[in-house]
Parts: C-alpha cells; sequence; structure tokens
C-alpha cells in the first residue's frame, strides 16, 4: 500500500514537473494589444485635401498622423512609396498607411467614408492590400491588389514610419554631391551650336548696321536675356515638378529617357555625318523675323533675348530639364535657387566671351563661325557621352 502511494505521488509530481516546464518554456501571450496607427500623407496647405481626411480623423483621430507633401522629405517618400506599390493603382491624396499592432495592415489611397475605414480595419488578408476608388455595384469598395513581397512592405512600412530610415532608403543629396552633374550639364547647354550661331548672326546683324561700337551693349543686353529666360523657365519647371507630386518620379523617369535620346541622337549624327533639327521650322522663322528687327538699343536685343530664350528651350532642353530634375529633389530652396543661378552663369559665359572677342579683339563674326564649325562635330560627340551619362545618373537616382 505504502509503495503504491509512493508511486502515485511520484507520478503527480513527475506530471506536475512537465506541466511546468511546459509553461515555462512556451511563450507567454501578449494581451494587450497595440494601438491603431494611421500615417496620412496630405497637402496641409489644401482646404479641401484636409476635409478629406476629416472621415478617418472622425473615428480613430488620435491615431492619425499627417505628413505634409509640401516638405521635400515627405515629398520624397511619398514618390518611393507610388512607386513601390505600382502604376496599377489609381493614385490620389490623400495616402494613408494603416498599422494593426505595429505591422501595415493596408495602404489606402483616395477619400473614403467612415463606412469603408471601418470595412478596411475590420478586413484581413494574406499580405497588404492598396485600396483606392474600386467598389462594385453594391457599393462595397474592394482592394486594388494585394502586396505579398515581404521586402517591398517592409520598405513601404519603413517610410511611412521612420524618418530616420529615409537616408537610407532614397539616398541623401545635398547641393555639394549634385554641383558636379549641374556643372556638366550646364557646359553641354553652353556649348549648344544653336545658341553659338544665333548669337553670331544677331551680332553680325549690329555690325553691320550700326558698327562694331554697338556689340558691346547689344551682346552684352542680349546675354543677360537669356539668362533671366531661362532661370525663369527654370523656376517655372521646378513649381512645375513641385506641384505634380504624385507624377515626380514619372517626370524624371521621361527626363532620363530623353536625354538617353538626345545623346545616342548625337552620337549618332556625329557617326553618320548627319545634322538633326533641334529647333522646329516655325520657331526658326519666327525668331529670324525677330532677328531682323535688331536695332542700336539695348532695349531691343534684350526682348530679342527673351524671345530667343523660349525659342531655343527646345534645342537644349534634353540637358536642362535632367538637371531640373536633379535640383527638384534637394530639401533646400536657397540650395537649389543657388544651382539654377549657377547653372544659367555657365550658359551665359560663351555669350559673353563672344561679344568681347568680336568687340575688343575685333574678330568677325565669320571667323567664328568657321572656327566653331571645324570642332562642332568633336564637341558633340562629346555633348553626346555627357548627356547618356547624365541619363542614366538620373535615372538610377530612382532606384537609390
Amino acid at each position: 500500500m505504502r509503495i503504491w502511494r509512493r508511486k502515485s505521488s511520484l507520478r503527480t509530481l513527475s506530471w506536475i514537473a512537465f506541466f511546468t516546464s511546459l509553461l515555462l518554456l512556451s511563450p507567454i501571450p501578449s494581451f494587450a494589444e497595440e494601438p491603431l496607427r494611421f500615417y496620412a500623407f496630405i497637402n496641409l496647405g489644401c482646404s479641401q485635401c484636409v476635409k478629406a481626411l476629416e472621415p478617418l480623423q472622425n473615428l480613430y483621430n488620435e491615431g492619425v498622423i499627417t505628413c505634409d507633401v509640401q516638405e521635400s522629405n515627405n515629398t520624397q517618400k511619398f514618390d518611393m512609396i507610388t512607386s513601390l506599390v505600382g502604376t496599377d493603382v489609381y493614385i490620389e491624396l490623400p495616402l494613408v498607411g494603416f498599422f494593426k499592432n505595429g505591422r501595415l495592415a493596408a495602404i489606402v489611397f483616395s477619400v473614403h467614408s467612415e463606412k469603408d475605414w471601418k470595412e478596411i480595419v475590420k478586413a484581413e488578408y494574406e499580405g497588404v492590400p492598396v485600396y483606392s476608388n474600386l467598389y462594385d455595384l453594391n457599393g462595397k469598395l474592394h482592394y486594388d491588389k494585394v502586396l505579398t513581397n515581404q521586402n517591398t512592405i517592409d520598405t513601404i512600412a519603413k517610410l511611412f514610419t521612420n524618418d530616420e530610415q529615409i537616408e537610407s532608403i532614397i539616398g541623401h543629396r545635398d547641393l555639394n554631391s549634385l554641383l558636379p552633374f549641374i556643372v556638366m550639364a550646364a557646359l553641354v547647354d553652353a556649348v549648344n551650336p544653336c545658341e553659338f550661331y544665333v548669337l553670331a548672326v544677331f551680332l553680325s546683324l549690329i555690325v553691320f548696321r550700326f558698327g562694331r561700337k554697338a556689340v558691346l551693349k547689344d551682346g552684352l543686353a542680349y546675354a543677360i536675356a537669356i539668362f533671366i529666360a531661362y532661370y525663369l523657365l527654370g523656376v517655372g519647371i521646378l513649381r512645375l515638378i513641385g506641384y505634380a507630386q504624385q507624377m515626380r518620379f514619372f517626370i524624371a523617369a521621361v527626363f532620363g529617357f530623353l536625354g538617353l535620346v538626345m545623346g545616342v541622337r548625337e552620337i549618332l549624327g556625329v557617326i553618320l555625318n548627319k545634322k538633326f533639327k533641334n529647333v522646329p521650322d516655325s520657331f526658326s522663322k519666327k525668331l529670324s523675323v525677330y532677328l531682323r528687327k535688331a536695332s542700336e538699343n539695348p532695349i531691343s536685343a534684350f526682348i530679342i533675348g527673351l524671345v530667343s530664350g523660349i525659342f531655343l528651350l527646345p534645342c537644349t532642353s534634353a540637358p536642362y530639364l535632367m538637371a531640373l530634375s536633379l535640383i527638384a529633389n534637394l530639401q533646400s530652396i536657397l540650395e537649389g535657387m543657388l544651382l539654377l543661378t549657377i547653372y544659367n552663369g555657365i550658359i551665359m559665359v560663351p555669350f559673353i566671351v563672344i561679344t568681347l572677342c568680336i568687340y575688343v579683339l575685333q574678330l568677325r563674326t565669320g571667323d567664328l563661325k568657321r572656327w566653331s564649325s571645324g570642332r562642332q562635330r568633336w564637341v558633340n560627340f562629346a555633348s553626346g557621352l555627357l548627356i547618356i551619362f547624365l541619363g542614366f545618373y538620373l535615372l538610377s537616382t530612382l532606384f537609390t
């Protein structure tokens, strides 16, 4: 009897020890769920945009964190997220990243009702659903797609939540890192034959009609006008890129591809000994009309310079557009304006040099044309290579 009781006690102790070890070795479940979080990219300067977020804020006010897309850092994050999500989704602000228990649970574009948000929060999927404006006939919201690649999901989650990670994801670019590429693009633009020949024709008319003394003031007025025209066009294009937040990735891709095409065309022109038209015939005819109106008055030269700057933009568009796309990535507006000034200052140098050569050294425009023609082929070849390099660099910034 004692033996049986002893065996029973040992068996009981063994079972107790077994279950105790299971409890100690098994993970302790956490019953405290993390609060829901909503990271919303929105234009805080737009009252209608802010109002679009009200249904979400009415439901989960304390969990909604807004990120203003007018800030450069947030713009870059928005561009990266939309590019990672893909082009097969309707992209519209606001963009909201919904996090449940610290995990990215949904990506939501566009305006939605409180009912939609309740459905989004309640839904459970293998992966991360992406919503925009896809509804069935009963008015129920459906996802556009479901992201399943974990690397993509983790990257998007970091872009939504972690400011410190943005540098390693998109790469930091400042004035010093972009300056060599801006100077390179400006040098390609500065040696463009379109600008040289237009200035040569203009100064030839000035010398023929009014003598060499009028060259200095008219040539400088023309050069200053070109600088102002290009600068204002650059500012305008930068503002357009800034407004088109949802299209910035696409714009940079188009500008980079344009650079590659123009660079290859320049090199083919040298190899095949063929000249390609850079300025439409209609622009050339209008420009010729304005050049014939040249007078001794510097104001007239200034106006002609402004018009020439506008008409010549198609001829110089590839390097300038690529440079502007790079400048648009800067976080500092002042740094962007400084790089724009440097770019256009470099473009002005050949205009000033040619003007001084004709005025001080009394060179003939015909001599300058012959000197330029003898070297233009190799200049075009070098320009083509530089434009291709800039195009590849611009495209590479979209994926770094």
